[in-house]
């Protein structure tokens, strides 16, 4: 694997494909909170909702623009910041659901979320370390000891997997 991993640090390296890669993991990480909205929005017609869904329509045309890697994840906090304002109406209130919280997460909706992303940052560093990658050495997540950025870069597009499965569990008495 030591070509393979030369060749991702040699990549790492190259500022242009580095932010071409982040910006291709935020794209499909809103087009899929988007999606998400959209489905459980069908027949709802909740008007936060739809300003979610618009935030993050406008985020994702803006992605293109974006020059700069601190640029990029500004935009990706602020469109997952209404992302989670329109996903907070699809659970019921009994929940107590308000926001996106980890450290501790406050609720039982962000335990379930954050227990759902850490079982896919297993699945993802797993993945990349079965294909030879260095799960350390990623394009979006800033690059720090033990933290296996690559790993957390391919979880993001994966993440609305996670919201959806948590809606279900919750809606659906699970």
């Amino acid at each position: 694997h030591v070509p393979l991993r030369r060749a991702q640090y040699q990549r790492l390296s190259q500022p242009e494909f580095a932010l071409t890669m982040a910006k291709g993991f935020v794209a499909a990480k809103l087009s899929h909170m988007r999606a998400l909205l959209l489905r459980h929005n069908k027949d709802r017609k909740d008007d936060e909702i739809n300003r979610a869904i618009q935030h993050l329509r406008e985020a994702i045309e803006d992605i293109a623009r974006k020059t700069t890697l601190s640029g990029l994840i500004g935009l990706e906090g602020a469109a997952t910041a209404a992302y989670f304002s329109g996903y907070r109406r699809l659970i019921g209130k009994e929940w107590h659901f308000e926001r996106r919280a980890r450290r501790p997460p406050p609720d039982p909706i962000n335990v379930l979320l954050s227990f759902g992303y850490t079982l896919l940052s297993q699945a993802t560093a797993s993945a990349v370390q079965t294909v030879g990658l260095d799960p350390f050495a990623g394009f979006l997540h800033e690059i720090a000891y033990n933290r296996p950025a690559l790993a957390l870069d391919l979880l993001e597009e994966f993440r609305p997997v996670i919201d959806g499965i948590v809606l279900w569990c919750c809606n659906s008495g699970q």
